[in-house]
């Protein structure tokens, strides 16, 4: 039986494979699953965002993660992970306020968003998100 004339097999292997090399990949791609395989415009920049967050250039990193935001990022998966890198790059950079309030957007987002708990204990932006999640909770 050829594949080629069954399009479901043939689009399962291909779907197949795309997963298998994203997986093996070491960009970060391979740590989002499926939202971050997505081949949007915004999609691709917040992944590159996110490469250039972890090279440490972070004024290129700022850009694409707002542009992903601008573009407009399909899932809120996305919208906060670039929300939370975004404050990742202000709390290092000394930008406390701004820092917060990515951290506010995050969670404006999605209330029940958590910090992993290597980044929960972080001592630039451990305190801050800390800080945005207790101002987020009803009072």
């Amino acid at each position: 039986m050829k594949l080629t004339n069954h399009p479901m097999p043939a689009f399962l292997l291909a779907l197949a494979i795309a997963l298998t090399s994203a997986s093996c990949s070491s960009d970060p791609a391979r740590r989002f699953g499926l939202s971050g395989l997505a081949g949007g415009e915004a999609e691709q920049l917040l992944l590159a965002g996110i490469g250039h967050y972890e090279d440490g250039s972070y004024d290129t990193a700022v850009t694409e993660l707002r542009a992903a935001l601008g573009v407009g990022l399909i899932f809120r998966s996305d919208r906060v992970r670039a929300w939370k890198y975004l404050a990742f790059i202000h709390c290092t950079s000394g930008r406390t306020r701004l820092c917060r309030e990515a951290f506010g957007q995050a969670l404006a987002l999605d209330p029940g968003f958590e910090l992993s708990r290597a980044e929960e204990g972080h001592p630039m932006w451990g305190p801050v998100f800390a800080a945005a999640k207790a101002a987020q909770r009803p009072r």
